[in-house]
């Protein structure tokens, strides 16, 4: 049997809930017009709560509490408050056990610029939420310090929530933002160039850097649509969006799964990037064997077998192969890719080995 709170956890039953309990409570006032609030169509509850607010105070209560344990009803109602007419306070009764407290939005609102609070809902959103994925390693008061060092962003955030428009201007202003949250000290302007600097020149690991520039415009395009969303909910009805526009993708089970990168994936698109995981001898279910290819130090064996003859070949053969024959790429952009595969089609005799840390990573979910 489903319980109370497991039913109110999915957004649509928690939706179609409230509109009950307004229809219940409104049913003896015949002096309450609630064609404004119903039927609702948002997609999220969170927004739906604003909705009722406002229509709160349209109805003559000027002082409105709202209990929840989510943030981003605090964030919607940041964004929100000015935009309501009638409200003189509004108060967010937030969190549980010791933690929880009473949050003044009116108070919130007069204390920072109007700039800040209007695209704080993508602020939120674009640094994680839970439909969009987080930075690896950055919290949300690190992007804010960035954030507030850097306010040419808010341009750009404003651009992004409000239009949707992800052109080159924008995104260089956004890459450099990234940049700022991950090193407060670099001078360079694109995420490709400062995954580089800070694997190789600074040594971070992996999943302490950056994502690539496609991987960053997915996750803009994914922040820009639940922002979207946020953004409508004071209105009982928000113009349909096409999430396979917005950095979502159609996934087998018929749902919707976040795209991370638009770019096709090299280890797919160039023979050249198999490895066989044997350890000792190869044999025939050897993967370099079955593409015709000769081991490289990529493969389990460390190239000390043939993968032509499956016999050992001596050290002294391997690093002749695996180093003096071999070329390294780094690829960050799809024009590197297609050299690559210009060379793949020539059949050059030679052992592609491609190095692809710097432009295959993506945003890690919550």
């Amino acid at each position: 049997m489903l319980s109370l709170q497991g039913f109110l956890c999915h957004d649509q039953q928690m939706v179609k809930f409230s509109s009950v309990l307004l229809k219940t409570a409104y049913a003896s006032r015949d002096d309450f017009d609630i064609s404004s609030i119903s039927p609702c169509t948002a997609e999220e509850a969170d927004g739906h709560l604003l909705l009722h607010a406002q229509h709160a105070g349209k109805t003559g209560l000027s002082n409105v509490t709202i209990r929840t344990v989510d943030s981003d009803v605090v964030v919607i109602a940041v964004y929100a408050f000015s935009r309501m007419s009638g409200i003189e306070t509004l108060w967010i009764d937030f969190g549980v056990g010791k933690s929880r407290k009473m949050i003044p939005i009116h108070e919130v609102c007069r204390g920072i610029p109007h700039s800040v609070a209007s695209n704080l809902p993508f602020f939120h959103a674009f640094t994680g939420c839970d439909t969009v994925s987080t930075f690896s390693g950055i919290g949300k008061r690190t992007a804010w310090k960035a954030r507030m060092s850097f306010r040419e962003v808010d341009n750009a955030f404003n651009v992004l929530s409000t239009s949707g428009v992800t052109n080159g201007s924008t995104m260089r202003v956004i890459e450099r933002y990234v940049v700022l949250m991950y090193d407060r000290t670099a001078t360079c302007t694109g995420v490709n160039e400062c995954r580089r600097i800070l694997y190789t020149g600074k040594n971070r690991a992996i999943e302490n850097i950056p994502p690539t520039a496609d991987a960053l415009l997915q996750h803009s395009k994914r922040a820009a649509l639940q922002t979207h969303i946020w953004k409508g909910c004071l209105s009982a009805t928000t113009p349909p969006c096409d999430p396979s526009e917005w950095g979502w993708k159609i996934s087998r089970d018929a749902g919707y799964a976040p795209l991370w990168c638009s770019l096709p994936d090299i280890s797919s698109h160039c023979v050249e990037l198999v490895r066989c995981s044997c350890r000792t001898l190869c044999r025939r279910n050897c993967k370099c064997r079955k593409n015709e290819l000769r081991c490289t130090k990529l493969c389990a064996c460390d190239a000390q077998c043939s993968s032509e003859t499956g016999e050992n070949r001596s050290s002294s053969e391997c690093q002749e192969v695996c180093e003096e024959d071999v070329q390294y790429f780094n690829l960050t952009s799809e024009n590197d890719i297609s050299i690559l595969e210009q060379m793949c089609e020539e059949d050059t005799e030679v052992d592609y080995v491609v190095d692809i840390v710097f432009d295959d990573t993506h945003l890690v979910e919550n």
